[in-house]
């Protein structure tokens, strides 16, 4: 059955009153912010960097974020830097994102001084609009150790300029060992371990104070995140079912299905850091002081990638950790108890996800018998689970398959849609990169996507099943983006495809939940 959704795009872009933002300065609880719009977007206003939280350097380092107090002035005009990481090069990394899709990788400076907020509104300085547009809180991934709101390919300015009918958040929050430490002297304390998911909902409730001044409605907002940044908004899921304020979840290739566990149960990675960066033979709770007060983030980044460079076989792993608070053990029984937020979510996987997951494999590319049994058990079938396990406790999940490639994404033809390929058709990124133009089934693709979300966003339990992409049932359908024959060739932007199309295949393979 093909699928029709041009009454998706109609929804998202038929409305009565357009509420732009008629001013670059907004008054916020962290100070007034001054924005600015730039040519390529000149309906957009920017405001870029704008302080969640207190720069958490000294006896804040490593520990929950601290509302920001407010400032008299905020520079918005310029991108604020990622939190602490170091970058992959081809050399030291090769794979899809360092030989084909650079601009799918942060780049840029860091700081510690990272607790802020990009926030791309439509903007008419001669608007006197009233109505207030949904908003979508963008989580980016990387893994939980690097990853930040300075990544080319994931700037929403040109899907704002195309929509003029929402909002576009994107939040920074610490990763690696700056957000999840797991260290000893926290541990001993009884402090926060995942103060990286902390950083996220800190941010979350500062959009909800704060959004109506820049023209969103607080009442409909919505959380989306791809790979770590999924798995986050299924932590925050979980983490916060009396009280989610957001409406709804946007899950690209991830959930708590589909995490894994820590490698350091034993709290030894943060100490390894801390004996090379000039704090070594001290007490759980001195080690800690020392690694807050002495030791540079420039050090910590530096031996951290220096050791992960020369110990491929046992790298340093900071990510989330079981805390009971924010991160659980037990999510097949908390799901079936009910104790999460029951939100609407859309829920998705891409058709060769682990194409990029693995080192380069040269232009000849890899086994794709392989490849694809490996996107299988890692996301499509966790996937598969999740849908299952919400629809069985009376949770709305819209459940969709990404077959999308295009040759200036994806410019080798084993790669396909591969993880995070989908980003630049939904932010709008798509023609700027890449040697070949786009299609106009790559231009209809995108616009397409982008018209649904911002339709969930406005109405997450009414305007997809209106749009002709139904709720997921065992016996239902599933959203495929970009449906091929059996020769490869595309045969429409988006179908419906029988739900047993895409759980039949884990029936044949070995696959485990891969939670905590």
């Amino acid at each position: 059955m093909r699928l029709s959704l041009f009454s998706a795009i109609a929804i998202a872009g038929c409305h009565l009153t357009v509420s732009a933002l008629s001013s670059l300065r907004v008054d916020t609880t962290s100070g007034r912010a001054y924005g600015l719009v730039n040519g390529s977007a000149p309906d957009v206003a920017q405001f870029l960097g704008i302080p969640y939280g207190e720069e958490p350097v000294g006896e804040l380092r490593f520990r929950p974020p601290q509302r920001k107090r407010r400032m008299r002035t905020i520079d918005a005009t310029k991108p604020a830097g990622l939190c602490p990481q170091y970058h992959e090069d081809r050399d030291n990394y090769p794979s899809v994102y360092t030989y084909d899709a650079p601009w799918l990788q942060p780049w840029g400076n860091w700081t510690e001084d990272c607790l802020n907020l990009n926030i791309w509104t439509p903007y008419d300085p001669n608007s006197r609009a009233t109505e207030s547009l949904p908003v979508i809180i963008w989580i980016f991934g990387g893994g939980f150790y690097e990853g930040g709101l300075d990544t080319l390919a994931m700037d929403p300015s040109q899907w704002i300029q195309r929509s003029q009918s929402h909002i576009v958040v994107a939040i920074n929050a610490r990763v690696n060992i700056f957000g999840f430490p797991n260290s000893r002297g926290l541990d001993e304390e009884g402090s926060n371990l995942n103060v990286g998911l902390l950083d996220q909902r800190s941010a979350v409730e500062w959009v909800r104070d704060n959004i109506e001044a820049f023209g969103g409605d607080p009442s409909r907002m919505v959380l989306w995140g791809q790979s770590s940044g999924s798995a986050s908004t299924d932590y925050y899921n979980y983490a916060y079912p009396e009280d989610p304020i957001v409406g709804g979840y946007i899950q690209h290739s991830g959930s708590v299905f589909a995490t894994g566990e820590s490698k350091d149960a034993q709290m030894l990675n943060f100490s390894t850091v801390a004996q090379n960066v000039g704090c070594a033979g001290l007490s759980a709770r001195d080690e800690l002081r020392c690694m807050q007060l002495n030791a540079s983030a420039v050090d910590i980044i530096d031996f951290w990638q220096k050791y992960n460079l020369k110990h491929s076989d046992g790298q340093l792993s900071f990510t989330t950790i079981v805390d009971g608070v924010t991160k659980f053990q037990d999510y097949t029984e908390r799901a079936n108890a009910g104790n999460y937020s029951k939100l609407p979510a859309i829920s998705g996987t891409n058709y060769n996800e682990m194409a990029s997951l693995i080192d380069w494999p040269g232009k000849a590319g890899p086994n794709l018998t392989e490849l694809h049994i490996e996107t299988l058990g890692h996301q499509q079938c966790p996937a598969n689970y999740n849908s299952r396990i919400r629809f069985e406790t009376n949770s709305t999940t819209f459940r969709y398959l990404n077959n999308a490639s295009f040759p200036n994404i994806s410019p080798q033809p084993w790669e396909g849609a591969y993880h995070t390929s989908e980003l630049p058709l939904l932010f709008g990124t798509f023609k700027h990169y890449g040697n070949s133009p786009p299609s106009k089934l790559e231009y209809n693709t995108s616009a397409r996507w982008q018209d649904l979300y911002v339709a969930f966003a406005r109405d997450p339990v009414g305007a997809l099943p209106a749009a002709g992409w139904p709720a997921w049932t065992p016996t239902g359908k599933v959203l495929m983006w970009n449906p091929k024959d059996r020769n490869g060739t595309t045969i429409a932007v988006s179908q419906l495809i029988d739900v047993e199309e895409v759980t039949t295949p884990c029936d044949d393979i070995t696959w485990s939940i891969q939670t905590p």
